[in-house]
């Protein structure tokens, strides 16, 4: 269902409770749905954005945070290290923020963003 289907069936719904008049409510309907059709404003749409996070999405942005290295490519890079050894220095794979240099190995970093 549609955001803009939705606002219908609000405003629709609105004219059946308050109007009992047959006529009168099916020509307030018909100019109501003519009025969604044309208006350029989604207002449904706008309070419950579509932009959710996925969880690898959440995990790079928190990763963002502590390194200086493009959050993207060092997450990459960070997988496929731990995936050959997780033991070493994660400044030895991605550039970290200063006071976080010489503080975690790769897995303990993945583990703080996870």
């Amino acid at each position: 269902m549609t955001t803009k289907q939705v606002k219908k069936d609000i405003i629709d719904n609105y004219i059946d409770w308050f109007t009992s008049d047959e006529d009168e409510r099916e020509q307030m309907k018909e100019n109501a749905n003519l009025y969604v059709e044309e208006d350029h404003v989604d207002e449904i749409g706008q309070s419950f954005p579509s932009t959710t996070m996925s969880e690898r999405d959440i995990i790079v942005d928190k990763l963002a945070h502590l390194v200086s290295d493009d959050p993207e490519e060092s997450y990459v890079k960070l997988m496929k290290q731990n995936e050959i050894d997780g033991n070493i220095m994660a400044d030895d794979i991605v550039l970290m923020w200063e006071p976080l240099e010489y503080r975690y190995t790769v897995v303990d970093l993945l583990d703080e963003i996870t």
